[in-house]
């Protein structure tokens, strides 16, 4: 089975930190599975029949009169509240060079699916949808703020498996929790007229994660609501993902299926730092050395210099239980931050190790800031860490900042070498990107009041995730 593939479509929005080309390496990807969206599971389903209007316009919203624009307009509409928004976790400061904003290109904003809605990690957003610029192209979706565009989750092409066909309309748009994750993910249902006039619905789902504000298509999902037929409205969307979770057990092998019912069975034990965390208790299911047993890493972020404490477990080799996997890392060094939902890793194939790069943000005062670069990998049995390097920043008058790079050694160097680091480090090894699906707990509450076959669905969802995309 071939595990992460939802998470196929965003390593195209992420650049590598190893410098490896993440876009040709998922285009070979994308290749290799053929990656498309079955839209002939619903063809039969009603095709030819125009829906209900009130089923064309659904989108859960209050809808009030648009006002006339001549830009980026101003919408007064308002969708339903959905409960729960929840703050995310810190992130450093972004220190890449600004990027020059894309000029997308649409036709006339579709009044009726535009919406005011509060997203989690966007605060107040404008969906605003937009009508092709001519018959051949398609749809554009962005996110707007006081009139800019900050983010877009359709430019107008074809999406996956619908390039031959003509759009026709946006039936429905709605924000709801589809993989019970508690943050708002957005569902559209578009219309399409094949070749012969005939017509179909399809679903696209958009989901997020509260470490990782952008939003991403979950192509998987989107098949199975295909398959189910449930494409007429939200509701049936909504109906369906009642049953998904199952589906994903389904597709997994029998022996990872055990590790993870093993995994559940040991989740107060795992779970013991939520108490002592600051922004919140974060888990997921890996297999960090791709020798089929699983790992479940759990990690805290505490107190307000943003320290990390991370633990580590693995099913034993008997296949029969959850052991504390021991980690070795200098009592002086600071354990990094792992709740990055893409990460550079290096294979070794001489002895079959892998290393995965990881940074940590550590703040001392308002003035100063220090980020550090750390390779994490499993080695007999043992979570090994290594520092690489570090950067401090020094924040003075007029907003000056002085930045000091510095390698293991302590020997001065540049912040090119420093960006660089791993590569220096790891320069004979192949090269990719692992993708990991972090989970996160609020309190001890929530752990008692989740059900086994729940917590064992959010398991299967996070390990469903892991994957390792080569260069």
């Amino acid at each position: 089975m071939k595990k992460g593939y939802r998470l196929l479509s965003e390593l195209l929005l992420i650049t590598m930190l190893c410098g490896c080309n993440t876009k040709k390496v998922v285009e070979e990807k994308a290749q290799e599975t053929g990656v498309t969206i079955d839209v002939e599971a619903v063809e039969d389903e009603n095709p030819t029949t125009e829906p209900d209007e009130a089923e064309q316009k659904e989108a859960d919203v209050t809808v009030e009169p648009t006002p006339e624009v001549t830009t980026e307009p101003e919408v007064t509409k308002e969708p339903e509240v959905v409960e729960n928004t929840t703050t995310t976790q810190a992130t450093p400061e972004a220190t890449e060079e600004p990027v020059e904003e894309p000029n997308y290109e649409h036709g006339a904003l579709i009044e009726d699916q535009t919406f005011e809605v509060e997203l989690d990690g966007w605060g107040q957003i404008t969906f605003a949808s937009y009508l092709p610029k001519d018959e051949n192209d398609d749809v554009t979706f962005l996110f707007l703020q006081n009139g800019e565009i900050v983010n877009c989750l359709e430019d107008g092409s074809h999406a996956y498996g619908y390039e031959q066909d003509k759009f026709v309309s946006v039936e429905a748009i709605a924000f709801k929790d589809c993989n019970q994750d508690d943050f708002k993910d957005i569902i559209t249902i578009i219309q399409y007229e094949r070749s012969d006039k005939s017509t179909y619905n399809t679903v696209r789902v958009y989901t997020c994660h509260d470490i990782s504000v952008e939003f991403q298509r979950d192509l998987q999902m989107e098949e199975y609501i295909a398959k189910q037929h449930a494409t007429d409205s939200i509701q049936a969307v909504m109906n369906c993902l009642v049953s998904y979770p199952d589906y994903q057990y389904s597709l997994l092998e029998t022996d990872i299926r055990m590790q993870l019912e093993i995994i559940a069975d040991h989740v107060e034990e795992w779970t013991d730092l939520i108490e002592e965390q600051y922004q919140g208790f974060y888990y997921t299911v890996t297999d960090l050395n791709h020798n089929g047993r699983l790992e479940l890493i759990a990690t805290i972020c505490e107190g307000s210099g943003l320290y990390s404490i991370n633990k580590f477990y693995e099913i034993d080799e008997a296949l029969d239980d959850l052991v504390v996997v021991q980690y070795v890392h200098d009592e002086v060094e600071s354990e990094p931050d792992l709740t990055y939902f893409f990460v550079p890793v290096y294979h070794d194939p001489s002895n079959d190790t892998y290393c995965y790069i990881f940074n940590d943000l550590l703040r001392s005062g308002a003035m100063e800031y220090y980020t550090g670069k750390y390779a994490i990998s499993i080695d007999d049995d043992k979570i090994v860490q290594k520092f690489l390097a570090g950067k401090t920043y020094y924040y003075g008058d007029e907003d000056e900042v002085q930045i000091d790079c510095k390698d293991a050694d302590g020997n001065e160097i540049t912040e090119i070498e420093y960006e660089s680091m791993e590569q220096s480090f790891y320069t004979n090894y192949e090269s990719g990107v692992a993708a990991i699906d972090w989970k996160r707990f609020e309190s001890v509450e929530e752990v008692a009041n989740l059900g086994r076959k729940e917590l064992l669905h959010i398991l299967v969802d996070s390990y469903s995730a892991f994957e390792t995309i080569w260069e």
